[in-house]
């Protein structure tokens, strides 16, 4: 349990495998390990971006561009960079690549988890409406202009490029399959399934009504159906389900913006 921070109210951590813990808030970023604080840093500006517990390494972005990583167990600076504009949103971890994002330069850059320095950096020309998603080889964009980009993990080159019809929601990769797809959500109530090989359209689930938050893949899901006891009438479809944990393969699950949640 952590106490309460009363920074600018916005909390981001990353775990790590051994159960520590990074938090930041405000211009304050931390290390936790079983409940209990490690160090703390209070930085003069904002922290923006991440932080990322990665390997021996806690690594954040400031408003100001500036790229830091510290050590997780004493917070001493092992690099820091400056980068173009003010970095935002998530880091990712991408092979021996850091992946952060500038929103002031709407711009994707890749710099090197050890040294901090850039190795390219990928003009967007728009916001993002989720954090880049790596496959493989390769890194696919979501912008808030409805806008669907895989780029090159090599060289931030852009491959391939879709405009949406309508708005997009969210977007998730679908695992276990034997050609490498996503699924994304719109606010036509639409969930449709992309192949990441060309980005085209495989399948569409007509849901017809307005989504709202993540789509998220389920490899197993198991839940329980209730039953509905009736005496009124012998015919009651309902009275005849057996109760029990229900399984079946893999899934979608969606929600839309009344609450209910779609399988």
């Amino acid at each position: 349990v952590l106490a309460r921070s009363a920074a600018d109210g916005r909390h981001r951590f990353s775990a790590g495998a051994a159960g520590d813990l990074a938090l930041s808030s405000g211009g304050k970023v931390s290390v936790h390990r079983q409940g209990q604080s490690v160090w703390e840093q209070t930085e003069a500006d904002a922290i923006s971006a991440g932080p990322l517990l990665t390997g021996d390494n806690v690594v954040y972005g400031q408003v100001t561009g500036r790229l830091v990583a510290r050590s997780a167990k004493d917070g001493q600076v092992r690099w820091q960079s400056r980068l173009p504009g003010s970095l935002y949103g998530k880091i990712i971890p991408a092979d021996d690549s850091l992946l952060v994002f500038s929103n002031a330069t709407e711009t994707l850059l890749a710099v090197d988890a050890t040294q901090g320095t850039a190795r390219w950096q990928t003009p967007v020309g728009d916001v993002l409406l989720e954090s880049p998603l790596v496959i493989g080889n390769q890194i696919l964009l979501v912008t808030k202009g409805n806008r669907l980009l895989l780029l090159s993990l090599a060289s931030g080159k852009v491959q391939k490029e879709l405009q949406w019809p309508t708005w997009l929601v969210s977007v998730t990769m679908i695992g276990s399959h034997s050609e490498p797809m996503f699924a994304c959500s719109d606010l036509a109530g639409n969930i449709t399934l992309l192949s990441l090989n060309d980005l085209q359209p495989t399948h569409t689930i007509q849901v017809g009504v307005q989504l709202s938050g993540p789509v998220l893949y389920c490899e197993k899901l198991s839940y329980i159906w209730p039953v509905l006891q009736s005496s009124q009438s012998a015919e009651n479809l309902a009275a005849e389900i057996k109760s029990g944990p229900l399984r079946t393969g893999p899934g979608l699950l969606a929600a839309d913006t009344q609450g209910f949640i779609y399988i």
